[in-house]
């Protein structure tokens, strides 16, 4: 069906309603997002959208960004890469963003020798990849959490400072994919630092697809541990996990942060059963006292009377993606400099021992463009795969 501009060319104007909306036009601060509203990641954008508009509306309702009110754009792009980048610039265009979500890889990628350039504006996005770390070509683009690299050196290190008897067994289990790949060098480069054993390494398309071989290949190599990684929004690799219980396997599952969603995980059952996860994020809300935390917590009540106090790790992004867009500013306009790209990344960058309000359990030093630092989580499905922290918040560098 084809989408109208009225349904997804959407402008948040988030304070409207709330007091002290009455901002000056020529204070506003601009960010934008391109998000795949439609299109097979549709349900993790939806959730990434509303963490980002409840961030700017929280923000709007006590004043902006200092003083200023945050206008917020976005478009969908269907997960098109030639949509993203046609929608980015035509922000650039019409409303000239101070700062750009991507909604992935491929679009950072193709956009960002242009923006680089001509536009030079800050960038978050979706994406972990490796390689966005990299100052000469992504050096606009800044990550809400660790590497793909990074969160598997987290898992490592977390196997090692746990496993008990010997040298430890850890399987990997990739998509077919880039996105897949992206972190095996490291792996295998850390494993063989810490003295961990990797039996066997099994590449998964996204969909459609028999697994019945690939159970097979892990009760061959019969790992202590299995990690997976890649598969994103795609829950194939939880079809995986069932047959391999079934198979009697005993092996404890392992994710990274796109696989460590308690929603797909809730699609596993029980095969999904103490499954350890990398957390960019805090999960629980429900009795925070630290602000952001307690912020989302009433926000999300509000909306919804059975929220239980544990929103997915989409919401959480999306959150923290725009805590870095106004913390750049913040810290821009507190320097008393014009909001340019190159003034916002420059501030990022000099972030140190920034406190995010409870959202990342430590403080965040920005000198990179990564945030290296997450915290292992086990799910219980006894009690409906709500996320248990089993480590303390871990700093690892790829």
């Amino acid at each position: 069906m084809q989408i109208t501009r009225r349904q997804f060319n959407i402008l948040v104007t988030a304070a409207a309603a709330a007091p002290g909306a009455a901002f000056a036009q020529a204070e506003e601060v601009v960010f934008a997002a391109t998000l795949p509203l439609t299109g097979p990641f549709s349900a993790v954008a939806k959730d990434q959208l509303d963490g980002m508009k409840d961030h700017v509306d929280f923000i709007n309702a006590r004043g902006g960004v200092r003083g200023r009110k945050i206008k917020f754009l976005v478009e969908d792009t269907q997960y098109k890469v030639d949509q993203a980048v046609a929608a980015f610039k035509k922000f650039m265009v019409s409303d000239k963003p101070v700062a750009v979500f991507g909604d992935g890889t491929g679009f950072v990628r193709a956009a960002s020798q242009e923006n680089n350039e001509r536009y030079k504006v800050m960038m978050t996005s979706t994406s972990y990849a490796s390689d966005l770390v990299d100052a000469q070509k992504y050096g606009y683009h800044f990550m809400s959490g660790p590497t793909y690299s990074e969160a598997v050196g987290v898992l490592l290190q977390y196997v090692k400072d746990n496993h008990k008897g010997g040298r430890p067994k850890v399987a990997v289990v990739h998509s077919a994919s880039e996105f897949g790949r992206d972190p095996l060098e490291f792996l295998k480069k850390r494993a063989g630092e810490l003295g961990i054993d990797l039996p066997v390494f099994i590449e998964m398309k996204f969909r459609d697809v028999d697994v019945a071989a690939e159970a097979i290949k892990l009760r061959q190599a019969r790992p202590d541990y299995t990690l997976i990684h890649g598969f994103g929004g795609a829950p194939i690799f939880t079809e995986l996990m069932k047959l391999a219980r079934e198979y009697k396997l005993e092996t404890r599952f392992m994710g990274t942060f796109w696989e460590g969603s308690r929603t797909i995980l809730k699609r596993a059952g029980d095969a999904a059963d103490g499954f350890i996860g990398v957390s960019n994020y805090a999960w629980n809300t429900a009795g925070a006292s630290a602000p952001m935390l307690k912020a989302i917590d009433e926000i999300r009540r509000k909306r919804d009377a059975k929220y239980d106090g544990y929103p997915d790790i989409y919401y959480m992004q999306g959150w923290m993606s725009m805590m870095l867009f106004v913390k750049a500013a913040d810290d821009t306009l507190a320097a008393k400099k014009p909001l340019t790209g190159e003034n916002l990344r420059d501030a990022l960058k000099a972030a140190r021992a920034w406190d995010t309000g409870g959202i990342i359990g430590a403080p965040v030093n920005m000198g990179s463009y990564s945030i290296p630092v997450a915290q292992v989580v086990r799910f219980d499905a006894k009690a409906d795969m709500r996320p248990v922290p089993v480590s303390n918040w871990i700093t690892v560098r790829s």
